[in-house]
């Protein structure tokens, strides 16, 4: 179940925390084993989707993914002037990475972070997706099934990406970490950021460009007044007027504590000018 509470505060602070060229156009290609990338450039059509049923290890090259590929075990990245799927340049504006392991499954890598335009998690296992470098999304970020864990990483949907399909059963953790985004958010904006379960109308407010980060751990360990494993990091570019904007924060009975109800949560806020 997703809990909403409202939070309604002045926010006159300018931040506050709450080589080869393969083109694929046979519809289904398999590999059995782990695929290793020296240096060549893939092309995947649309309609066409491969499957790797082993891990994808990049070291040089490039792939241009209009398709899907889906990735039993891992991704590493070691290439230290690309993202795999794209760079900050020539970010891809098409193609779906599935990955679908049966057992946890993560990405790593000592080159840049990993470039995706969607990204969906459906672990055959209900296992765990764990980071151990970050990576981008510019279109959807989607859970079917299974757990992310930031592991101290972060997770950045840009100006563009999207959560979709995080339930109390299959979504982001980690102790250390957080999700990013970028949004504009001029007078009269009034909605959801990036479906990261902040809604905020603006009211008379001109934040402008503004960043919103959510982490997933307790600020403070568990006490009689301590805080549930969710919380936002808001970085304007601009400072707020009064009236102060409406904020309603969203998150799910699994990041609250033990032994407490909604009535029992009062709303903490910081400023850092």
């Amino acid at each position: 179940m997703i809990r909403k509470i409202n939070i309604r505060r002045g926010l006159q602070a300018s931040h506050w925390l709450v080589v080869l060229a393969i083109y694929f156009l046979i519809p289904r290609i398999s590999f059995s084993q782990n695929v290793y990338n020296t240096g060549s450039s893939l092309t995947i059509k649309s309609g066409t989707v491969i499957y790797i049923k082993g891990s994808y290890i990049h070291s040089d090259g490039d792939i241009d993914n209009d398709g899907e590929v889906n990735i039993v075990d891992s991704l590493v990245n070691n290439d230290a002037g690309f993202g795999v799927f794209g760079d900050p340049a020539n970010r891809p504006i098409a193609g779906t990475v599935t990955f679908e392991g049966i057992t946890d499954q993560q990405i790593s890598g000592t080159g840049m972070p990993v470039i995706f335009y969607n990204f969906k998690f459906k672990s055959a296992s209900l296992s765990t997706f764990k980071l151990f470098r970050q990576f981008e999304v510019g279109g959807q970020l989607i859970f079917e099934a299974g757990n992310i864990n930031l592991n101290g990483r972060l997770i950045d949907l840009g100006t563009t990406g999207n959560l979709s399909g995080e339930t109390n059963a299959r979504r982001i953790s980690g102790s250390a970490g957080y999700i990013t985004a970028s949004r504009n958010l001029p007078i009269g904006f009034n909605g959801e950021i990036a479906d990261f379960g902040l809604h905020i109308d603006v009211g008379v407010n001109n934040f402008g460009p503004t960043e919103v980060r959510r982490s997933h751990f307790a600020l403070k360990p568990f006490s009689s007044n301590g805080n549930i494993n969710r919380f936002y990091d808001f970085r304007p570019s601009n400072p707020g007027l009064d009236p102060a904007p409406t904020l309603i924060m969203d998150f799910f009975d699994n990041e609250t504590l033990p032994g407490h109800t909604l009535s029992d949560y009062k709303i903490f806020h910081s400023f850092k000018d």
